[in-house]
């Protein structure tokens, strides 16, 4: 995602994706800190569901609300939109790992545990085959 994709974010019009993936990224970053969306919502001046809505691309913040955002979460704002976390390719391997990524994010502690284990397994088990070619 480059920055020519947020040019309408926070103003109404952003793209499907720029909408994903910053509502997946604060729900991620959210969860990173161990933060309820009642303290976010606390230290930017809005309602827990406003926070609840930014997550799962309900609604749209203003560009004054992403920097609150970002500010709470003690991050860059453009972290929001994955950038400069990290390069996420183009074409099908992007779109994968983005909705990889986007899914990852709605789970609990719990849950990403035994997602973790499980792809380490699958992982360690698709390198020994393919040492064995």
């Amino acid at each position: 995602m480059g920055v020519d994709d947020l040019s309408d974010f926070g103003g109404g019009g952003a793209s499907c994706d720029s909408k994903k993936s910053f509502a997946a990224n604060v729900r991620q970053y959210r969860r990173a800190k161990e933060t309820q969306a009642m303290a976010i919502a606390e230290l930017v001046g809005v309602g827990t569901k406003a926070i609840s809505d930014y997550e799962v691309s309900r609604t749209e913040p203003a560009f004054d609300m992403i920097e609150k955002i970002a500010n709470a979460l003690e991050i860059p704002a453009a972290a929001l939109f994955g950038i400069g976390a990290g390069f996420i390719p183009a074409g099908p391997r992007g779109k994968a790992l983005h909705r990889i990524n986007a899914t990852l994010s709605r789970l609990n502690d719990a849950q990403l545990t035994r997602a973790a284990s499980a792809k380490c397994l699958a992982a360690d088990a698709s390198l020994r085959r393919d040492q064995a070619l």
